[in-house]
Parts: C-alpha cells; sequence; structure tokens
C-alpha cells in the first residue's frame, strides 16, 4: 500500500468535508467512493474540496484487484507546449512513454495546460492509474494537491526543490562546476556565464555552479563575470542578447562564455558573429543540455550531454517499482543525473 503522509494539525475527515460543504456524510462518502447516487457535478465538487483540505484517500491498491496479469497503469503528465521543443521536452515526454510501453505499462496522458486545474485534479482522482510521472515543472502547490491524492510521484526535470518527492533531474551544479573546470583548465582566466536565471531553477543551479569553482579559486587569477540580466521584451531564447552584444562591445570581455543551455549558445553565436568576431578564435562558447541543433553550428558546441533519455528511464522505474511493491510508505529520492562534457 502507498501512503501519502501529510503533517497537519488535524487529521480532515469526512464529517469535516460534509460540514465545509454543508452537505451529509453520507453524500460524502458516496462521492469520495466514486459509487453511483451523486450527481457529477457534486461528486467533482465534493472530490475538488477533500483534495484541497488534504484529505487522506484510501489509497489505490494495484495489488488488490484480483487479476495477477494485471497491467500496471501511469499518467504522464506535462504541458501541451513542451512538445513545441522537439530538441529537449519532447524527446524526454516520447522517451519516457517508450519506457513504460516497453515495461507493459498502461500510458494515460494528461496535458496540464489543456485542462483547469480543478478539473485535472478530479480526473485524476477518478482515473485508473497507479502512479504518475509529471515532467517539467509544474507549481509547487499544484504539486501539493497532486500528492494528496495519494498515488506514488515521480517528478522529472523539475524546477521546485523539495525533499517531499521522488525527482529526477541532471546533475547541474556539478556539471557546471567541472564545465568551468574544463574552460580553466584550457587557459580560460577570463570566463562569463551567460543566461537569466529567473527563467529555469536549473540555470540557476548551474549558475551556483560556476560561483562554486570561484569561490574554491579565489586566489587564482581566475575572474568570472555573470551576465543574468531578464530577458530582452518578447524574446524566448532565455537570456538578454542585448546585454551581451553590449558586454562585447565594450572590449573588457571574457575569453570564453558558459551558456545556461544550448539555444541561449546559438544566440551567443549569432551575436559574435554579428559583431564580427569569430569562434573559438576571439572568444570560445560553451552550452549545456546537447540539443541536436548543436552539430549544426561551425565550429560545432562543445556542451555538457544532458542524458534525456536515462532520466526518463529512471523515472519509470521508480514509480513502476513504488508501484509493484505496495509500500507502506517510501523515501524521497533525489537523484541526479551525469552529464557528461562532449567536445
Amino acid at each position: 500500500m502507498y501512503r501519502v503522509v501529510i503533517h497537519m494539525e488535524k487529521r480532515v475527515t469526512i464529517e469535516d468535508i460534509a460540514r465545509k460543504l454543508n452537505k451529509s456524510k453520507g453524500l460524502v462518502s458516496i462521492a469520495l467512493s466514486n459509487k453511483y447516487g451523486v450527481s457529477e457535478d457534486t461528486r467533482s465538487q465534493i472530490i475538488l474540496e477533500a483534495i484541497k483540505m488534504g484529505y487522506a484517500f484510501q489509497p489505490r491498491k494495484y495489488n488488490d484487484s484480483g487479476k495477477s496479469n494485471r497491467k500496471p497503469s501511469v499518467m504522464l503528465v506535462f504541458d501541451q507546449d513542451m512538445l513545441n521543443d522537439d530538441s529537449y521536452w519532447a524527446r524526454m515526454v516520447s522517451g519516457i512513454e517508450r519506457a513504460l510501453r516497453q515495461r507493459k505499462a498502461i500510458v494515460s496522458i494528461m496535458k496540464w495546460d489543456d485542462v483547469e486545474p480543478s478539473e485535472a485534479l478530479v480526473s485524476l482522482y477518478r482515473s485508473e492509474c497507479d502512479g504518475i510521472i509529471i515532467v517539467g515543472t509544474l507549481e509547487p502547490n499544484i504539486i501539493n494537491l497532486i500528492t494528496n491524492i495519494g498515488r506514488p510521484i515521480v517528478l522529472v526535470d523539475s524546477s521546485h526543490i523539495s525533499n517531499n518527492y521522488t525527482q529526477v533531474k541532471a546533475s547541474n551544479y556539478v556539471t557546471a562546476y567541472l564545465l568551468t573546470e574544463y574552460l580553466y583548465k584550457m587557459g580560460h582566466q577570463h570566463i562569463c556565464f551567460f543566461g537569466d536565471t529567473r527563467v529555469e531553477e536549473t540555470f540557476l543551479q548551474r549558475k551556483e555552479g560556476v560561483k562554486r569553482f570561484l569561490e574554491k579559486h579565489q586566489n587564482s587569477r581566475v575572474k568570472i563575470d555573470f551576465l543574468d540580466a531578464p530577458l530582452d521584451k518578447g524574446s524566448r531564447e532565455y537570456c538578454s542578447v542585448t546585454q551581451l552584444r553590449n558586454y562585447i562591445k565594450q572590449g573588457e570581455f571574457a575569453t570564453a562564455i558558459i551558456c545556461a543551455n544550448d539555444a541561449i549558445a546559438i544566440r551567443a553565436y549569432k551575436v559574435i558573429e554579428e559583431l564580427g568576431m569569430k569562434i573559438p578564435d576571439d572568444i570560445s562558447v560553451v552550452g549545456f543540455d546537447n540539443i541536436k541543433m548543436c552539430e549544426w553550428l561551425s565550429p560545432q558546441l562543445t556542451t555538457a550531454s544532458v542524458n534525456v533519455q536515462k532520466m526518463g528511464e529512471t523515472a519509470v522505474e521508480l514509480v513502476l517499482r513504488y508501484i509493484n511493491q505496495d509500500m507502506e510508505e517510501y523515501d524521497h529520492l533525489q537523484i541526479e543525473i551525469e552529464a557528461p562534457i562532449v567536445e
């Protein structure tokens, strides 16, 4: 049995929900049990209020179905617009779906930004899924509400920082440190980090890795600049190209730029080319993610290769383990997948 432990001063009861909604205890009990005898609108209202109040739902028991050959069912939750990024997010989503099917799991998909949150929460509770994988970042309060439903959850490449969930992500902090060290050993003593860290929590983790290298080498001659101004108005490229352009024009720029991801590196290539400079003769550029477009750049981009396939497979292994073991409770793991540097 999977159990979600909710820290509250008082355990929420059916009577509490009935009192809050001014309905009978019997009606609330029927609605939460998914039994007949209550309208769909009323059932949805009761379920949603129970989720919001932190009611301890009876967990779905995978091994109590009476069918030894029943396949586990997993709900894959992500934002629809992720599918527009076929170099990263779309690859991750399709990889997770493929890994689930290879393990004979039934896959359901919920595109979170296609439905109202209240409808989505009710649908998740009423679904037949045994576990949930959330790809990317949902609002922390939404993740908390999904947790209240009582199904095992694994977050993949989420910007949400919490020890209350099992998470799988790239080794952003350590890899950024190693990427800075790599440039330093290549002879670069003046390095620049480029990218708006307000856009993604992963960018901030990468920036912190670069900062840590600087802190550990205070007695050396290394100098690191940080170009993390907010995005240009209307930009969707994770960075302010205006800031980079002005930085290079002022003349005392770094000999190497660490970009918070490869999309930013591609923008940096264009700015450097526009200013009549050459890579790597005048300035070196490295990225993070190893997306397909890196191969089209000239010269090809040195980057940290985020193993999207490994992240997805690890998430699948974890959620199926939680489902199959019917654990009373489990450790919330924080798993980081190595991102090696690809020259």
